[in-house]
């Protein structure tokens, strides 16, 4: 896992004189402009004392930021947090990023191959596995084919049903 600091936003520009803060999300992470919450804009650190959603953005206190100039000296600037929040973060969960480039084995201990894409559909994402030389294989992100993810180790392992690979 790496701990490099994700965007999160872009402060859009102040809101009224107090200093709320118009923010575009660039999060799917629910709760990440909570009450709460740490997030860090050029390096600087502030937790959130309130937020909402208003239309296509978040409108955000944070401690520290008082009137509107400040607001306007942060326009533009980018908003990060950190990737693997606990409180966010449901378990068993993890970031596009971190999946591409795991090697995918069967249970067995045969290697399928290694995922290159990870594609979203409406009920559960698809890991597209490739292996030089062979079709790549579509592999559904459920509990019952994915049994072990070991993000540390670079490993995934795969129970694969009848008629899922390809290959055969």
């Amino acid at each position: 896992m790496d701990d490099e600091p994700i965007v999160v936003g872009y402060v859009k520009g102040p809101r009224g004189v107090r200093g709320e803060m118009r923010v575009r999300s660039a999060t799917d992470v629910s709760g990440r402009f909570h009450a709460g919450q740490i997030i860090y804009i050029e390096n600087h650190m502030y937790e959130v004392l309130s937020s909402k959603v208003v239309g296509s953005e978040v409108r955000v206190f944070l401690n520290g930021i008082s009137d509107r100039n400040q607001v306007e000296d942060l326009s533009g600037k980018e908003i990060t947090a950190d990737p693997y929040d606990s409180e966010l973060l449901p378990p068993d969960t993890y970031f596009h990023y971190d999946l591409i480039g795991l090697e995918v084995r069967e249970e067995g201990g045969a290697v399928l191959g290694n995922i290159i894409e990870v594609i979203e559909t409406g009920a559960n994402d698809v890991y597209v596995i490739h292996s030089e030389g062979e079709k790549d294989i579509l592999i559904p992100a459920i509990f019952s084919v994915v049994t072990n993810v070991d993000i540390s180790s670079s490993l995934m392992v795969v129970n694969l049903p009848n008629g899922l690979d390809t290959r055969k």
